[in-house]
């Protein structure tokens, strides 16, 4: 049996691809276009990964004058490990009870098993250090990329068609996924020379899972 950590981290991963790679809506590619060269040029991300993502030296930059763009997903946040970002049992801390978000009263034991929180951080770069962007467009392309991995994120809706069915991940007998939801993200700009621009992000992403 798959550990069930890994299995949604690897469902994860082939949703983004999806979404951003392979078969882009119309939306994220309108929100993801910028002018390259004086031409409107949809920017999706390089790589796509389930681990850490390195420096773009070492991955190959694509071609010159795009924007190099990396998505690493994580289980917990091993570049915090003092923010309590954490798996556990949904009652177990004061941290999880805090972030509930789905309307469930106590207890959580339901027919001898445990729901739980299964935490993953999305984290990205967006190095625009090879591309002749100022600090508006590359500002604007990362929170853009931020705010559509949000959506992505959250588990399929009537009013989210585009996002992840975390079930995919369950295997018979095992521990369940039954819904995903972002409960906090960050951008910021991570630094590159004067006149180019790195950012960085993240996605702080949970599962509610049944546990038998």
């Amino acid at each position: 049996m798959t550990d069930i950590v890994y299995a949604l981290m690897e469902s994860l991963r082939a949703h983004l691809q999806s979404k951003l790679v392979t078969s882009p809506p119309s939306w994220i590619q309108e929100v993801l276009t910028i002018p390259v060269g004086g031409t409107p040029t949809y920017i999706p991300p390089t790589f796509i990964k389930v681990g850490r993502v390195y420096d773009p030296i070492d991955d190959g930059v694509p071609g010159r004058g795009l924007p190099f763009v990396q998505i690493a997903i994580h289980a917990n946040d091993p570049d915090d490990l003092s923010d309590r970002w954490e798996h556990a049992i949904l009652s177990a801390i004061p941290f999880s009870r805090e972030n509930t978000g789905i309307g469930m009263g106590y207890p959580f034991e339901i027919g001898g098993g445990q729901f739980w929180w299964r935490r993953l951080t999305v984290k990205f770069i967006v190095d625009a250090t090879e591309a002749d962007l100022n600090q508006v467009a590359a500002g604007r392309l990362a929170n853009s990329l931020r705010s559509v991995l949000e959506r992505l994120c959250n588990s399929r809706s009537q009013s989210n068609a585009d996002g992840w069915l975390p079930g995919s991940a369950a295997e018979p007998g095992g521990e369940t996924p039954i819904l995903s939801q972002v409960a906090k993200s960050h951008c910021w700009e991570g630094g590159g020379p004067d006149d180019d621009f790195i950012w960085r992000g993240g996605v702080w992403v949970q599962v509610l899972t049944e546990k038998p």
